[in-house]
């Protein structure tokens, strides 16, 4: 994959505990290489998509009231449906609700995101009343095995003892 173009990426947990990232780069595969070098825990991308720095801008604004820190959300049951939608194929904007338009700066056309009025935005960002009783379709990998588990669901705590020095 070229570095010029831009992707945006969703990144996780192996394991299926924890936030996740929502980020952009031209090769998301050495990004998740990278960040894996720091991580204490395996990671995996689940899904990308096209977008630049502005997309991933306005990914993060709409949800703010996730942030667990940085660029790391805690997902909820519409963030993982969407995710799973781009991981299927579906436009990131489609998926996420977002509109794209281009206006004129400096005599270029410059992308510009917002979310619609049916996307993500708002009070679908907070809890549903009904999520904590709905678990999204998981995210799989080839082989079918769930790679994001329901963000409400209890997470067992993992054995110090598989780890190497």
């Amino acid at each position: 994959m070229s570095r010029g173009r831009k992707r945006i990426y969703f990144m996780h947990a192996v394991n299926g505990s924890g936030p996740i990232k929502i980020g952009c780069s031209g090769m998301p595969d050495d990004r998740l290489r990278e960040m894996s070098q720091w991580s204490p825990f395996a990671l995996r991308l689940l899904a990308t998509g096209d977008g630049d720095h502005k997309l991933e801008a306005c990914l993060h604004r709409m949800f703010k009231d996730r942030r667990s820190h940085g660029e790391w959300f805690v997902a909820n049951y519409t963030m993982l449906e969407a995710i799973s939608a781009v991981a299927a194929g579906v436009s990131v904007e489609e998926a996420f609700g977002i509109e794209r338009r281009t206006r004129q700066r400096y005599g270029k056309p410059v992308p510009v995101y917002s979310p619609t009025r049916d996307g993500l935005a708002g009070p679908a960002n907070t809890p549903d009343a009904g999520e904590a009783n709905t678990k999204p379709a998981p995210i799989t990998d080839a082989q079918d095995e769930p790679v994001v588990a329901d963000a409400a669901a209890p997470q067992a705590s993992a054995s110090h003892s598989s780890h190497a020095a």
